[in-house]
């Protein structure tokens, strides 16, 4: 809207303000001192409107103005078809992919493949080196011959392992994988007998190692988290009982075993639970048949930062009593719990440091651990594949 204002020409308001002036002379005879004082107060009066309008005039040209202004234009989205949609989304799932690799490579990622909990991508192969330290105070009932008395005392026995294991797992076609490993262990024991709390005869001190049992095992993701569900991976291994069985009179291992396991893996961000099931079943060799054994843990982990990541769990194993030429040994079995606590980092692409400390909370259960571990991996076979 246009504001018009009008403004009165002076040669046309001065004959109207004579007229006036000699209109009230006539009917106010007054004199000429009180006509120029009324002329003064006239002018002031005309100077004071012309001021006013003036700044009335300004403030309506500001808001004609502002009403007037058109608004800065803003340039219409791009039209897309079908085409450019469809190859928008393509990208938008590319960039998706591109941080799922990423996020593949973070160390609760992958301190979950390391334990098995998930699986490698098909070709991709890991090596994972550990070492493991242990120590466990147990003690038992025992006759003591004290020339010709028999006496009631009891053997305090105190075994320190050290346990190297080197693993390898290749993923394979159809969400499966192939694992092997090698273990060596290395034990020094110390037996002392006490007759009610009195040490009695001498310290035995024995050491014993060698190399354990290659296992090969096969595993297999059955069901991928989703919504409620978790993902699933079922296992089957196989000891082969080819390492050393004792030494020095100290127990290795090396009996033949089967067993098959059930783990998941749920993300709750920014925790990850886990867990497994086992069971295992021991082959008789010589006349000795190991109980079945079963085992089951339950955990969670926290991702602190992308490359590094802290966890806990509770693992729980019962191993039945051991029989010898079909005839079951009282007080043979085992049941051990213990606490495991750990942090993980990426040290460099493809390696992670994962460092592990355990507390016994049975009685059978190793009193503490400590284990350190590399998990390296590398995709130079599925490279040499698709070359």
């Amino acid at each position: 809207m246009r504001c018009t204002h009008w403004k009165i020409p002076a040669s046309f308001s001065l004959p109207l303000i004579i007229c006036f002036s000699q209109g009230l002379a006539a009917e106010h005879d007054v004199t000429r001192d009180e006509m120029r004082n009324l002329l003064k107060e006239r002018d002031a009066a005309i100077i004071e409107l012309q001021h006013t309008v003036k700044d009335l005039i300004t403030r309506l040209e500001a808001v004609e103005r502002s009403t007037n202004a058109t608004p800065p234009t803003q340039s219409p989205p791009p039209q897309l078809n079908s085409g450019d949609s469809a190859r928008t989304e393509v990208q938008q799932g590319f960039a998706k992919l591109e941080v799922d690799e990423q996020a593949a490579q973070r160390a609760l990622e992958r301190t979950l493949t390391q334990g098995g909990a998930l699986l490698l991508p098909t070709w991709r192969m890991q090596f994972s080196p550990s070492f493991t330290y242990s120590l466990n105070q147990t003690d038992f009932p025992t006759l003591v011959e004290d020339g010709d008395t028999l006496l009631l005392g009891s053997n305090d026995v105190e075994r320190t392992a050290f346990n190297a294991n080197l693993a390898m797992q290749v993923g394979l076609p159809f969400d499966s994988q192939l694992e092997l490993g090698l273990p060596y262990q290395w034990v020094d024991e110390e037996i002392r007998t006490r007759i009610q709390g009195v040490p009695f005869g001498q310290t035995i001190e024995r050491n014993g190692k060698g190399i354990g049992s290659l296992k090969v095992g096969l595993a297999k993701t059955f069901v991928r988290e989703r919504g409620w569900r978790p993902d699933l991976v079922g296992r089957i291994t196989w000891d082969t009982g080819s390492g050393d069985r004792t030494d020095n009179g100290i127990f290795i291992g090396g009996f033949e075993s089967v067993g098959g396991s059930l783990s998941f893996v749920k993300r709750k961000d920014p925790l990850v639970f886990f867990g497994s099931a086992s069971y295992r079943s021991f082959m008789e060799d010589e006349g000795i048949e190991p109980g079945d054994q079963f085992a089951f843990s339950f955990g969670t982990a926290l991702a602190v930062s992308p490359s590094s990541s802290l966890f806990a769990s509770i693992s729980n194993l019962f191993l039945a009593e051991t029989e010898f030429g079909n005839e079951q040994i009282d007080g043979s079995d085992i049941t051990s719990v213990s606490l495991s606590l750990g942090a993980s980092t990426i040290v460099s692409r493809g390696i992670l440091l994962n460092l592990t400390t355990g507390i016994g909370i049975s009685e059978n259960a190793p009193d503490y651990s400590i284990g350190l571990s590399a998990t390296v991996q590398t995709d130079a076979l599925r490279n040499s594949l698709y070359r």
